[in-house]
This record gives structure tokens, sequence and C-alpha cells, in this order.
């Protein structure tokens, strides 16, 4: 018999909690040298040619085969040509100050010239649209990495293979029955990219599920390459955390598929900052306050309880990390795209702008940049979606200070659906020369030379009736579920958040205005800190609802909680119980 149970299998048909059960089957995405490859493209030119993307004088992108000389993003041009004569080195689009269209144009001045990212938002649009044909439960993850859920898939496929698994084999079956011992795998079912550690010999439903997403993954990264020429790498596990990590391994052009098997060896791979979302300050923390070796991170932090990483990082965090370490996640593929703001913006330099009309130029130029994304955003998502205010932010520098305002107004006329691109671009341009002649009426120093103007909207709220919320149907049984096993976020990162950012150093800024409130105790926390939150919950939920349930081995045995009916602790609040988690359905 199978140590899985038919309600995980079962689990896989509904998109909307497929991705809890032990079953669970995730793709990740990752274009190799995304921006590269696009110019390539653009040029006509073979993988084989060495391909920069240039930004002014410095690289934003290398190509695989410019890597070949010793080329890196942290040099500039000059010296990447002495390392390469024959580099194709081509100027990402821009702006050209005063003007509503980018180009692309060979040697464009910073200080007359203003970076867009539209060809390359249109390109990740066009690739997603790719992926969607293939696998509907798609989300994206940034411009050039998307996950797909292939659970509803692989019901589907195994259906198709696998007799044992029909209605008529199992559907006298309770929910918590094991599901039939494995039988002859055909010979066309097998593994398809690289396993890591060694192929394994399927000795349970999971490989073989593997096996049959690692052979559909190859096909959707090949119709991405038949289709557009771009080639790809892709990590397959069973939640996102894995299957990012996996990605990277075997770049380019390849993909890892890392075995449930295999997973605790498989994250002595990296170090702690390798992980999602702890490669910032968190990471550094959580490194200082555990004295954590260079080499070796994750089996020396593994060696800690989890008490003694909540005594240092409080229950949710602490819980987090806990489970993080022993590969144990859980977060959904979701299409929803909730932008809060887009931002525009420019430095300037030492310099400055010194007039109201180069202002408004630059103005002209953010306008024109905020009208393309509004509306591309319209037709990615289906949805259309308009700002309820505009913001003018500035910094000047003054006595070797630095002084940063901004400065915001409601925008009613620029709500309307009606709006053609055209008229949208005109209005916003009209309002923000407004706002911009108040901010220098009112500023308190002299406000020429500015060194950074930029211009966002914000509060966005949706302008149609036909809104898109998801891709996903809604269904008594099946919000059942999710009310009991919600999970948002619980790999928290700037690759996929909710507001955009075209600084030409970042794509994306972070914001934690909006709250949530639990579904299942009733806290109202910040929506940054729901994720951890939701951990607590699936830690409490430890192995109820499974007997003999299914867990990923840790590299040390834990002593198993006591029950516990407290309420959940608020974010400050420190808890000693020892948790874990896994919890995947209960019992209807």
């Amino acid at each position: 018999m199978s140590r899985f149970k038919k309600r995980h299998f079962e689990a896989l048909k509904d998109p909307q909690v497929a991705y809890l059960s032990p079953l669970a089957v995730i793709a990740h995405i990752d274009l190799d040298a995304f921006y590269a490859q696009c110019e390539q493209i653009r040029l006509g030119l073979s993988r084989e040619d060495p391909v920069v993307c240039r930004q002014w004088n410095s690289i934003i992108a290398v190509s695989y085969a410019a890597r070949k000389f010793g080329i890196s993003r942290i040099e500039s041009i000059t010296s990447a040509k002495q390392k390469c004569p024959q580099l194709i080195c081509p100027h990402v689009a821009t702006y050209k100050k005063g003007t509503t269209h980018w180009d692309w144009y060979e040697e464009p001045n910073p200080a007359e010239y203003k970076v867009s990212l539209d060809p390359f938002r249109s390109e990740s649009r066009k690739i997603l649209k790719v992926f969607k044909n293939y696998c509907p439960w798609a989300e994206k993850a940034s411009i050039d990495e998307m996950f797909l859920d292939l659970g509803p898939f692989i019901y589907r496929e195994a259906l198709r293979y696998f007799d044992e698994l029909s209605e008529d084999a199992i559907g006298h079956l309770a929910a918590d029955d094991p599901l039939p011992a494995l039988p002859i795998i055909p010979e066309h079912v097998r593994w398809t990219g690289k396993v890591y550690g060694s192929p394994p010999k399927p000795s349970d439903w999971d490989d073989v599920f593997f096996m049959l997403a690692s052979m559909y993954l190859d096909k959707i990264r090949q119709a991405l390459l038949d289709e557009m020429g771009y080639t790809s790498s892709a990590g397959l596990a069973v939640n996102k955390f894995m299957a990012k990590l996996g990605s990277g391994m075997n770049k380019p052009n390849n993909q890892t598929i890392v075995p449930n098997s295999s997973i605790q060896e498989f994250l002595t791979e990296f170090s702690i900052k390798d992980f999602w979302g702890l490669g910032g300050k968190y990471g550094q923390r959580i490194i200082d306050s555990f004295n954590v070796p260079e080499q070796g991170s994750i089996p020396y932090l593994r060696n800690f309880s989890v008490q003694q990483l909540q005594e240092k990082l409080g229950d949710e965090e602490g819980t987090k990390l806990y489970n993080l370490l022993r590969g144990i996640s859980a977060s959904e593929i979701t299409a929803r795209i909730d932008i809060k703001t887009m931002q525009s913006v420019k430095q300037f330099g030492s310099k400055g702008v010194k007039t109201l009309e180069d202002c408004k130029q630059w103005l002209r130029v953010y306008s024109a940049d905020l009208r393309n994304r509004v509306f591309d955003l319209d037709a990615e998502t289906s949805t259309i979606r308009r700002p309820k205010r505009i913001t003018i932010g500035y910094r000047l520098y003054r006595d070797k200070t630095s002084i940063h305002h901004d400065k915001q107004m409601q925008c009613p006329s620029l709500q309307s659906k009606s709006l053609e691109p055209d008229e949208f671009l005109e209005e916003l341009y009209r309002l923000s020369v407004e706002l911009l002649q108040q901010v220098i009426d009112t500023s308190e120093h002299a406000f020429f030379p500015c060194s950074m103007l930029s211009l966002s909207l914000g509060s966005f709220e949706s302008a149609s009736n036909n809104v898109i919320e998801g891709f996903f149907q809604k269904g008594t049984k099946t919000n059942k579920l999710k009310e009991d096993f919600k999970i948002i976020n619980t790999n928290d990162s700037n690759d996929n958040n909710n507001d955009e950012d075209d600084s030409e150093d970042d794509l994306f800024v972070s914001d934690s205005e909006s709250q949530l409130k639990c579904s299942r105790c009733g806290l109202t926390l910040e929506a940054t800190k729901m994720g951890e939150h939701n951990d607590w919950h699936y830690a409490k939920d430890l192995q109820q609802g499974l007997t003999g349930s299914l867990s990923i081995p840790s590299s040390k045995p834990t002593k198993r909680p006591q029950s516990s009916n407290r309420k959940p602790p608020s974010p400050n609040k420190k808890s000693r119980n020892d948790q874990s988690i896994f919890k995947f359905f209960t019992k209807n």
C-alpha cells in the first residue's frame, strides 16, 4: 500500500487546494539572462553571439555566450569589450525628454533620456500567455519568472495512465484510506531533466507524479523555445520554495527535479541567504542571532529546536524558519495582481534639473510611461483598474543635506474607464503639472536644482463591472477547505509584490498599507505579517487530521508537541511550543 491517502490524490484536481497536498507538483520557470535574450531575439542574433544588455555605460544582463569570456554585470562596457572585442552591446529602450514614445537609441545621454522597460514587459506578457496555454494555473512571480501548479494536470494524467487510480478502483475508499501500491510503470513514463542526487526508482506515487510532471514541464519549455525563441530553466518540487531553488541549479536551458526523498540533502547545497526572502536584512539578522558560519549554514541551523529559534525570532518567524530549513512551505499559485502603486522616476545627479520647463518635459515622459503600464495591466489581467490619487516626489540637496518630500492629490478624472490611452496620458500630464506647481509654491526650500523627480499613481480601484479576480471558480466545498487551510504568502518576498517602480535601479518597491483579518482567529494584522501568522496556525495544526501523517523527515528527531487550545499570540508575543507544519486537510 501507498503511504499517501486517497484525499491527498483527490486534492490535486482542485487548484485552490492542490498546493497543500503532499503529492503537490509545483514548477518554477526562470528565463535565462532574460534582458539579454530579449535583445538577442530582437536583433535576430543567435545564442552563440556574445550579447550584453546595456544601460548607459553599465551592464544589466549578460548572455551565456558572453559569460564564457568572463564578462559579468559588475563591470563597465569598456572593460567587457576588452575581454571580448566582438561583444554586441545594445542599449535598452529609452524615452527622450519631452516625448511620449520610447525607442532604441544608439548612444542615449542619461541627462536627456530615461530608461523604458516596456519592451521587456511586453515579452514577459507573451511568455506568460504561452505558459497559460499549457497550464492555466500560472503565477507571474516577476518579469522573468513564473510558477505553475501542475497538480490538476497530474491528476488527469494519472487517471489516464493508471487504472489503479480510477473511480472504479478507489471510489469505494474512505478519504483517509491509503492509495493502492504502485503498479508496473509504463516504459515511456520517465524522468526528464536532471534529478537531484540520482534518479530514484519510483517507490510511491509522488515519484511517479514527478516523472509525469517533468515530461510535461519539458514540453512547456520546448514550446516557448519553438514559439518565441527563449530558453529557460526550471525547478520541479513539492512547493514554490523548493521549486525556485531548483530552477537555478542547472542553468541554462535545463530543469531540475527535487524528489521528496532528496529534500534534506538538496537544501544543504545552499546558504541561508539563498532562501527566498532571506537574502537581505532579515537573513543577516538570523546569521547574527545564531552566529551562523559561512559554510554549512543549513545543517548548523537545523541543530536549533523550534523553541530556540522562537526565542530569538518570535513565534511566527521562528516557526517559519524551522520549517523552511526542512523544505516545508505551502503557498498557493495565484493569478491575482493587486497593484497598489505605480511609479516613474529619474535621478538627475548632483547638477539636477534647473527649470520648471525641464520638469514639465520629464513629467510628459512619466505620464506616457505610466499610461502604457496602466493599459498594459488592463490587457494582462482582463480587469480595468484606475488610480484614485497621484503623487509627486522629489529630492533636493542643500548644504550637503538630502531633503526628500512628496505631495499627493486626488484624481477622480482618471478613474473613468471611458478614457482612451492618449486621453489618459494628457489628463495625467495636466494633473501632474498642476501638482508640481503646488509643490514649488509651497516648498520651504528653493526647488531648483532638483536632483530627483517622480510621479506615482496610487490607490487603484476597479473601474469595471466584469472584474476577473482570479481564474478559479468558487465552490462551497473548496471554500470550506480554503477556510480551514488558508495560507497567504508563506514565502514573503519582493519577487512578487503589489507595486511597480521604474526607478532604473529596481523594478519593485514594497508597500504595507493594507491590513488583513485572520479568518481563523479574527486577529487583524498588516498584510505583510499575515503569511507568518498563518504559519503559526499551520504549526498548531500539527498532524491533526493525519493519522500517521506524512512529513518531510528532518535531520534531527523532534519532540512531539502536546495539544493546546490557547489562542494564537500577537505578533510580538513568544511561545515555547515545539511546532512543525504540514497539515493538509481535515476530515469533513
